[in-house]
């Protein structure tokens, strides 16, 4: 587990520079939040995904310093499977702003982490057992 799993998660930012989707001024730049109502810490994060696969994981806290080697090295490899910059993003938090748009804004009604995660498991299970 990088650092010591208290970084928060549930924002994806969306730039956008088109008015037909959101009905704004030509070449506005339009932030808008796409988050989820729950906020997880990185260590809930990934007890909660553990916990609906049925596993039982065994974490460990890093610190930064390690991981942003490791980032280091990785980026030498031609596809690297984690960068500095990656490191970077993960010390901080990334939680939605209640002042922006969100989902709502664009009639997408949310689902939760949980839901969402086992539906995944679901369907991949589907795929592996025969019919």
């Amino acid at each position: 587990m990088a650092g010591p799993g208290f970084s928060r998660y549930t924002r994806m930012t969306l730039r956008r520079r088109s008015h037909k989707c959101f009905g704004r001024a030509r070449n506005r730049i339009l932030s808008t939040n796409l988050a989820g109502s729950r906020v997880y810490s990185y260590e809930e994060l990934l007890r909660t995904i553990a916990r609906i696969a049925g596993l039982r994981p065994v974490l460990m806290r890093t610190p930064f310093a390690l991981w942003d080697v490791l980032g280091g090295l990785a980026e030498m490899l031609p596809q690297p499977p984690l960068t500095r910059n990656q490191v970077e993003l993960m010390q901080i938090d990334t939680t939605a702003a209640e002042n922006l748009p969100g989902f709502r804004t664009l009639g997408i009604s949310t689902r939760s982490l949980e839901d969402e995660l086992k539906t995944i498991l679901r369907q991949s299970k589907s795929r592996i057992s025969p019919p």
